[in-house]
């Protein structure tokens, strides 16, 4: 139980720092500890909170309003394929996908790449990975950093879209009767609260090292997300 604390307060730290990584980080531990299934509902009931936080902070949230509308419609039927994939897949199998969702995630951003045009297409795979593997944030970044978004632009318009993408979740995994968390939920909502809570003050000291923030964070959340690939191989 401790890991999963400590995972849920430092990754709100840093989804309210840099507008990511609590998935990311939070994700590959808790399915080490607690499994896939448990994992990706636990991450749906926590990510919210974490976002509601982060708009609820400020009185005027920097949201690029269209391009968060695209990305939330368009991950609609990316979660339907997603609760497919974690109904059927086999539990290593997903364990296995976590990590490469991580990975690919860093070495996409950590090399430059920018994935230009519609919000669309990254939506649609924000959804499928958001109800499969809980991790709905690198294909977002990666579209956000690449149209030069600004790092207050980045952060409330990840929010505003994980907040709304979060509730769609608790919904699409109620109705595939997959919402079973891990349990003492209350324990890792208050580390959740008080990690986030603490990024507010990292956040407002970050300035122009926002960027490489973002990717130091993601590739810790790299790191940690060899945990459960490692341990569904041996």
């Amino acid at each position: 139980m401790g890991w999963s604390i400590a995972a849920v307060l430092l990754g709100g730290l840093l989804q309210s720092a840099t507008g990511t990584g609590f998935a990311q980080l939070a994700a590959p531990v808790l399915t080490a500890v607690h499994g896939p299934h448990q994992s990706v509902a636990t991450l749906a009931l926590l990510g919210p909170v974490v976002s509601a936080l982060v708009l609820g902070e400020i009185r005027r949230p920097q949201v690029l309003k269209r391009t968060a509308v695209v990305l939330t419609v368009a991950g609609l039927p990316g979660m339907a394929v997603g609760v497919v994939v974690l109904r059927y897949a086999p539990v290593d199998v997903l364990k296995v996908l976590v990590a490469l969702a991580v990975l690919g995630g860093v070495v996409a951003i950590g090399r430059g790449l920018r994935l230009r045009g519609s919000p669309a297409g990254p939506g649609f795979l924000s959804g499928v990975l958001a109800t499969s593997t809980g991790l709905s944030g690198p294909p977002m970044v990666l579209y956000l950093l690449g149209h030069r978004a600004r790092p207050a632009e980045v952060r409330d318009t990840l929010a505003a879209v994980f907040l709304v993408t979060g509730l769609l979740t608790i919904a699409a995994l109620a109705i595939g009767d997959l919402l079973h968390p891990a349990g003492h939920l209350l324990v890792l909502l208050g580390a959740t609260i008080t990690g986030q809570l603490l990024g507010r003050v990292v956040f407002r000291r970050l300035g122009e090292r926002h960027r490489a923030a973002t990717l130091g964070v993601l590739v810790l959340c790299a790191v940690v997300a060899l945990v459960p690939a490692i341990q569904a191989i041996a």
